[in-house]
């Protein structure tokens, strides 16, 4: 189910007032336990332009988090949308989905 924009910046910033501290996943490891933490990762399946939307939006709310993405059926991934999330200082990933689509085969 998709929520407004607004509904999650209020969320995020309803979780920053409550005193969570959010991180994206690569801080995992990092994190001491002093406070609650709220570890963000989104799925981006078939919108990478609403995902650049959420990702600007995190980052004037002054958080990082997790992207992961899928390629297309020709194994591209929306390059520029993962480039601009990256430049906000969010992490980018990959969907396990695409390796196993070629069969294990990491040349491919």
């Amino acid at each position: 189910m998709a929520h407004a924009l607004s509904t999650y910046r209020q969320l995020i910033s309803d979780l920053q007032s409550a005193g969570y501290a959010l991180h994206p996943i690569r801080r995992y490891f990092e994190v001491s336990g002093e406070q609650p933490v709220v570890y963000l990762r989104h799925d981006v399946d078939r919108l990478p332009g609403r995902a650049v939307a959420m990702a600007e939006a995190e980052a004037e709310l002054g958080v990082h988090s997790t992207y992961y993405f899928r390629c297309d059926k020709r194994m591209r991934f929306p390059e520029a949308a993962m480039r601009r999330i990256a430049d906000l200082g969010h992490e980018t990933g990959f969907h396990y989905e695409s390796l196993s689509r070629c069969k294990g085969d990491n040349e491919a």
